[in-house]
């Protein structure tokens, strides 16, 4: 887990939307989505309902 992928999944769960937290983040939409999952594979959980507004699953709320 890299400090860049905490920012990316903090400013996500932030705005609770991927596209808003891209543009802050200065990145492009599907990368932020690359990364959130890939933090999902590593945390063996879930962490976001993906559909018009991101909501956090507990799982991603406790690790926020």
């Amino acid at each position: 887990m890299e400090l860049y992928q905490l920012r990316q999944f903090q400013a996500a769960a932030r705005h609770k939307n991927m596209t808003r937290a891209a543009g802050e983040l200065c990145i492009a939409q599907p990368a932020l989505s690359k990364t959130i999952h890939k933090l999902e594979e590593e945390f063996g959980a879930q962490l976001f309902i993906r559909n018009k507004k991101a909501r956090m699953y507990p799982s991603g709320r406790n690790s926020a």
